[in-house]
């Protein structure tokens, strides 16, 4: 894998015009090769490995459409529903194929109320990357660090917030709970925040920037939701050896970034062109390094995402030996260490499966062969989103796109 740099600086003038050039590049691409330039297959999946032929027999939970109905139930009782809640509800079949239904549901209804968070007056809804619901985060930071307190008066969504968390701490390792309860305080608390490159003044290094986006695309904390489904959790997996503690670090990191960063990859059309979002891995390594051209900081993007999954390859078949080392020792965690393997690998493939079959990242006239359609209704879904960023240029800036 390439060097990633560690070293933040400040944003300048020449940054602000890479930026405002970026998408003009986008246009002259498309102008001058076509849609379909670019295939994401070819780009992300490393030597000896195809994304679309590994992922071909992944399917969505078998509960989906049951599950579905419960939590877009629960999500208009709590006065929770957007527009775009199907889609998030969707994902997570996908996303926890092999999670028992309890679990499933419970995923489902925490993954959609983050969703709505960010989408009440994200993107999708708004044309812009804003401020979302600022006041009902705070209050869920709030709700995270006093779970158990009992307040006289909580909005119906809070209400809805503390007692969904509360479920899932019934039903889950205390140890567990409050590593989970951390990472999902941190991401709300974050992606509430306007990380964008022009409001903070700083151009952030790579490594800084995949650290981040795990942090904002909610990763963290989804990948902590797999034990859950699982009912395999790293708390009990984690002892000796050593050297399966070190390799389980290094699975985790990878597990959270490569969906992150690589949903970065998928989305550049949506966030970056139409909406100006600054905060891509895409725009990172342009600004990273000057004089890149936008076809290459795609195809450098696309070449640090695809070496992950290398290494997120390598690094499972060797915990997997580990694991088949271990069965004479210990039978019961070398069980429940190739079932969240196999869980990991199920999310891994069911990332590029998801975006493969969703909607939301199709993109008239796109530089990927897999999301090129040509669809008036989403022709225009876009168009409006350039409208509406046109009218807002002078507006705050906003979370992070989501995964």
């Amino acid at each position: 894998m390439e060097l990633l740099t560690d070293h933040t600086r400040a944003y300048t003038p020449a940054d602000v015009e890479r930026l405002r050039l970026m998408q003009g590049e986008y246009v002259a691409l498309i102008d001058s090769h076509g849609p379909g330039l670019l295939s994401l297959d070819d780009l992300l999946s490393p030597v000896g490995f195809r994304f679309g032929e590994a992922s071909a027999n992944i399917r969505p939970h078998p509960a989906e459409q049951s599950v579905t109905a419960e939590v877009e139930s629960w999500m208009h009782a709590n006065q929770l529903w957007v527009s775009t809640t199907p889609h998030i509800v969707s994902a997570c079949s996908w996303v926890f194929p092999t999670a028992s239904r309890t679990a499933l549901t419970l995923q489902s209804k925490l993954l959609s109320f983050d969703w709505y968070l960010n989408d009440t007056q994200g993107s999708d809804l708004a044309g812009v990357h804003a401020q979302g619901e600022p006041r009902l985060a705070a209050a869920v930071v709030a709700i995270c660090d006093d779970l158990d307190a009992a307040p006289d008066r909580e909005s119906i969504q809070e209400r809805a917030a503390r007692q969904l968390l509360r479920e899932i701490k019934a039903g889950s390792p205390a140890s567990w709970f409050a590593c989970f309860l951390s990472r999902f305080r941190d991401h709300v608390q974050l992606t509430h925040q306007d990380l964008s490159i022009p409001a903070t003044g700083v151009v952030p290094s790579m490594f800084g920037y995949i650290q981040q986006r795990i942090r904002t695309s909610g990763m963290g904390y989804v990948t902590s939701l797999l034990e859950l489904g699982l009912d395999a959790y790293l708390s009990d997996l984690y002892r000796e050896p050593d050297n399966l503690i070190s390799a389980l670090d290094r699975l985790m990191f990878l597990a959270a970034a490569i969906p992150a960063i690589g949903n970065d990859i998928v989305s550049f059309e949506k966030e970056v062109v139409d909406l100006g979002a600054s905060d891509n891995l895409i725009t990172v390594l342009a600004l990273n390094r000057p004089g890149t051209s936008l076809l290459d900081a795609i195809k450098a993007s696309g070449y640090i995402v695809a070496d992950m999954i290398q290494e997120f390859a390598t690094l499972s078949s060797h915990v997997a030996s580990l694991a088949a080392d271990l069965h004479t020792r210990d039978e019961p965690r070398a069980s429940a260490l190739l079932r969240y393997l196999d869980g990991l690998d199920a999310m891994m493939k069911s990332q590029w499966t998801f975006h493969a079959v969703s909607r939301r990242y199709r993109y008239p006239k796109s530089l990927w062969k897999e999301m090129a359609v040509d669809h008036e209704a989403i022709a225009t879904r876009h168009v409006e989103a350039v409208i509406q960023l046109a009218r807002r240029q002078g507006s705050a800036g906003a979370p992070s796109p989501r995964l």
